[in-house]
């Protein structure tokens, strides 16, 4: 039987090149992904892109999407680069700061931001098309609560992994560190 292409997400960390474990883990990204509610068409901007793997992921799943990634740090975009060609998909580098950054790219539909303050969000707000969607992580409580303050939806995602330990081998769950994932308007 021949094999078929299958529809997924959230792929693991080790997909992607990162710089010292600066990713959008794969749980949280799974999460992000289902609320962003990915139109076929139109623009969407990762901003704070870091490894790119939210944008080479939503390249992944809608190839007609305009997939931008915003970057202030010039090696990452490069990293950025490197993993939308090794999924084979397409994803356009900005490399700037944002908010100021945004006034150079065309009006988004949807809009991830991995990083960056409520000025971000604010000016992510104001570009945002009318029916869009922006979803934002956060580490910090305050921003998260400001965001949700924002966006109206919030959920904490706290994942751990398991691990073998010992020997004889047993298994432990490591924890990550949680995240706020915060979205709308819709």
């Amino acid at each position: 039987m021949p094999e078929r292409a299958g529809l997924s997400w959230g792929l693991p960390e080790d997909r992607f090149a990162h710089r010292a474990g600066m990713i959008t883990k794969a749980e949280v990204r799974a999460i992000a992904l289902g609320h962003l509610d990915l139109p076929l068409t139109g623009v969407l901007w990762d901003v704070g892109a870091g490894s790119g793997s939210v944008a080479v992921e939503c390249a992944r799943l809608t190839p007609d999407l305009r997939v931008i990634a915003v970057e202030r740090n010039e090696r990452d975009g490069e990293r950025i680069r490197a993993n939308a060609v090794a999924h084979h998909v397409s994803v356009e580098v900005v490399t700037g700061t944002a908010p100021e950054v945004f006034e150079v790219l065309p009006e988004p539909d949807r809009i991830f931001i991995g990083g960056g303050g409520l000025d971000v969000l604010d000016a992510a707000l104001d570009r945002l098309r009318s029916g869009g969607t922006i979803v934002a992580t956060y580490a910090a409580l305050d921003r998260a609560a400001a965001a949700w303050g924002r966006l109206g939806s919030l959920v904490q995602v706290a994942v751990s992994r398991g691990e073998a330990i010992g020997k004889p081998r047993s298994l432990r769950l490591a924890a990550e560190n949680p995240v706020f994932v915060c979205w709308g308007p819709s």
